[in-house]
């Protein structure tokens, strides 16, 4: 995992990594792309985009929600009174959407 630390207006915030490593066009017209994604990157990806069935998702969502709940610990995070809310959001540098 590569922790991003967020700024707003919150007491903290994180991304547990990025989605994706790199993606290469290897063939635009078909719409096909060598990609590379993290860790978690991957986990998300198979829950939204691909046919697996529900006890391959539940498996998933287990390894995701273990990480979540390592990285908080090692943040301290359960001093706070409590977490508002845990947000999936794809975050891409600016100037190059094709590596990250």
């Amino acid at each position: 995992m590569k922790e991003i630390i967020l700024k707003g207006k919150f007491k903290a915030g994180w991304a547990l990594d990025y989605q994706t490593l790199y993606s290469i066009p290897i063939d635009p017209e078909h719409k096909l792309f060598d990609t590379k994604r993290t860790e978690i990157g991957q986990l998300l990806y198979e829950l939204k985009y691909t046919g697996i069935d529900l006890e391959e998702k539940k498996k998933r969502v287990e390894v995701l929600a273990k990480k979540v709940v390592e990285f908080l610990k090692s943040r301290y995070i359960y001093t706070y009174d409590k977490i508002d809310v845990i947000l999936p959001v794809p975050h891409l540098k600016k100037g190059n959407s094709n590596q990250l």
